[in-house]
């Protein structure tokens, strides 16, 4: 019979699911910073502009309060952003209502 008269060999490494904690907190602030620029991005600077009100008249339709109002730009895109940011279900409007316009 053989003896082996070295020391059994431990293995040092944490299993799998335990990990050295100043690696996982440089990873949820990678993470969270990852976030806030893509965000800043994705959705507009931090500091928009808070949306006005304006009063529907007469004969006002969602096009020309748009073109009236953004002079730069596709009116197209105004009019969506109106349509949302007022959670309308089409492009009627009615006379006295009042709708919020998105900052420039």
């Amino acid at each position: 019979m053989i003896n082996d008269f070295a020391p059994t060999m431990r293995r040092s490494r944490r299993p799998g699911w335990q990990r050295d904690p100043r690696v996982v907190l440089a990873g949820v602030v990678t993470a969270a910073a990852g976030f806030v620029f893509l965000g800043s991005n994705v959705y507009g600077a931090v500091n928009a502009g808070q949306p006005s009100p304006v009063q529907v008249h007469t004969g006002d339709s969602l096009w020309s309060i748009a073109s009236s109002h953004y002079q730069a730009g596709d009116v197209r895109d105004h009019v969506d952003q109106i349509i949302t940011l007022n959670h309308l279900a089409g492009d009627s409007i009615t006379p006295g209502e009042t709708l919020l316009l998105p900052a420039p």
